[in-house]
């Protein structure tokens, strides 16, 4: 084996502990995408039961924020 060879597989040896030792954060960022789904689809859910007149008043004060930004 040369040094190249040698460098090259022990970089790779460190690249692949590096993403192994990733995996806590990687199940953290997923768990919380799950969380975000959920009060998404909790959102969507409650949505119809609000009254015409709280979601006309709603839509016109998300769209003066949008227009503000």
């Amino acid at each position: 084996m040369t040094t190249d060879q040698w460098d090259a597989s022990t970089a790779e040896i460190a690249r692949l502990m590096d993403l192994a030792n990733s995996e806590n954060e990687a199940i953290r960022k997923l768990e919380a995408s799950v969380a975000e789904i959920r009060q998404l689809e909790a959102a969507k859910a409650a949505l119809p039961a609000s009254a015409t007149l709280e979601l006309d008043e709603a839509l016109d004060f998300v769209r003066s924020r949008m227009r503000a930004a």
